[in-house]
């Protein structure tokens, strides 16, 4: 069954690769639309708990409390502006806007525990799954480096190539990966 993901990852990134990079400014890729995308995900996993957020850090964590217990929650999957690049404080609020129609709660299947301590999510909001909204916006990138520990690779690679493809977002040319733009 798994024979099927290095061929569509393959293919993500080299279909990725070929893009082409041409400027756009940031006003233009803030009112250009996203593509319309198969929503593959449907509904919350079972196996998902129920968290209340306390509040956004960025396009990519949360803090959120469940019983006694706060945690620094980072979404599974992808990696999003840092909040002092183009497009980072629009992909927190993003964040922001979809957890409070779901009323301040979201539904995070934990997939694992990072070298800072957070964990790893999926990330629920009502019905909507986070990383999926935010590739599909050109709000995130997908992180293949971590794709490991990512159950929704597969899904959230193909909203990135349709997302490429519209030069939605980040992905209207000339904004930096936040990995790189980190190493700076």
């Amino acid at each position: 069954m798994k024979g099927w993901i290095l061929p569509l990852v393959v293919a993500g990134i080299v279909g990725a690769w070929w893009l082409p990079r041409a400027g756009t400014s940031n006003e233009e890729v803030i009112l250009r639309q996203p593509p319309v995308s198969h929503h593959l995900r449907t509904g919350v996993p079972a196996e998902a708990e129920t968290w209340q957020v306390v509040r956004v850090s960025d396009g990519d964590t949360i803090v959120a409390r469940r019983g006694g217990q706060e945690e620094r929650i980072r979404s599974a999957c992808i990696d999003a502006p840092e909040t002092d690049q183009p497009l980072g404080r629009e992909s927190g609020q993003r964040l922001q806007q979809m957890i409070d129609q779901a009323g301040g709660q979201v539904q995070l299947l934990v997939t694992d525990t990072d070298r800072f301590g957070r964990l790893i999510a999926e990330i629920y909001a009502g019905d909507q799954f986070t990383q999926e909204v935010l590739v599909r916006e050109g709000l995130a990138w997908s992180y293949r480096q971590y794709h490991y520990n990512c159950p929704s690779a597969a899904l959230i690679n193909q909203v990135e190539a349709e997302a490429k493809a519209a030069r939605v977002g980040v992905f209207a040319g000339g904004h930096m990966e936040p990995w790189e733009w980190r190493r700076r």
